[in-house]
């Protein structure tokens, strides 16, 4: 969902893969599907460059609906890097 709010913020000449990666690396403290702002400047999970927010929930589909099965997690406390904000 966060991917389909960045393309909706591009102009239609700008669909591409490299104008959305460009939006992407930009987004700083952009809201978020899931609730936490997020950054994609790389450095929010230590190692882990692809993750944009260091806060997870973990859901569980049932029919239409996505049911929380777990409260936010904090990657990088779990992978051992300490929270590094959004």
């Amino acid at each position: 969902m966060n991917i389909y709010s960045l393309l909706n913020d591009l102009p239609d000449d700008q669909l591409d893969k490299d104008h959305l990666r460009q939006a992407v690396s930009q987004a700083r403290n952009r809201p978020s599907f899931a609730g936490h702002p997020y950054t994609c400047d790389g450095k929010q999970v230590p190692n882990m460059p692809a993750l944009c927010a260091p806060q997870q929930i973990l859901v569980q589909r049932h029919g239409d609906d996505l049911v929380p099965v777990s409260d936010w997690i904090d990657v990088p406390a779990l992978v051992g890097g300490g929270s590094q904000g959004s």
